[in-house]
């Protein structure tokens, strides 16, 4: 724990979800760093090679501010992130960085989920059609019974 009164430095890196933990210059500090070893992170072959790149990032971390490297404020108070939380913290933010290469990073966990939700919005919505006479209108973001098996197509005023 930290005492009362500490102050996080430019180079604390603070863990939260809020827009101010992202712009803090410690953060920012911390994504050039990883951007410096994002190649080598890429090309690296095992676990333990990546392991060994992501210490020496927490190095370069804790040797800048050997007091409230990685914090967050809860509760009033600002707490120190052990070093197994600071580990898979640097390591989700090298798998953020290469998303495309990573199913674990959080921007290829969104895609997945948001094409799940496109599939199940498109069975849903064959599913509510009532013997094939209601037609979605998904551009317009409406939909008209039909008649006979035609369709009403009307432009959206909004």
């Amino acid at each position: 724990m930290l005492p009362q009164d500490f102050i996080p430095t430019p180079h604390s890196v603070i863990c939260g979800r809020r827009k101010e933990c992202f712009d803090a210059v410690g953060n920012r500090r911390l994504r050039i760093v990883i951007s410096m070893f994002l190649k080598k992170y890429s090309e690296a072959k095992s676990k333990v090679a990546k392991s060994v790149i992501v210490s020496t990032v927490l190095d370069m971390i804790y040797d800048a501010t050997p007091q409230g490297a990685f914090v967050k404020y809860e509760n009033g108070r600002w707490y120190e992130l052990d070093e197994d939380s600071a580990r898979e913290k640097t390591g989700a933010l090298f798998r953020d960085c290469l998303h495309t290469q990573y199913r674990s990073s959080a921007k290829a966990k969104h895609a997945k989920r948001k094409a799940s939700a496109a599939a199940k919005s498109m069975n849903n919505d064959s599913s509510n059609d009532v013997l094939g006479k209601t037609t979605f209108q998904r551009s317009f973001g409406i939909f008209f019974p039909s008649h006979n098996g035609l369709s009403c197509k009307f432009p959206s005023t909004a």
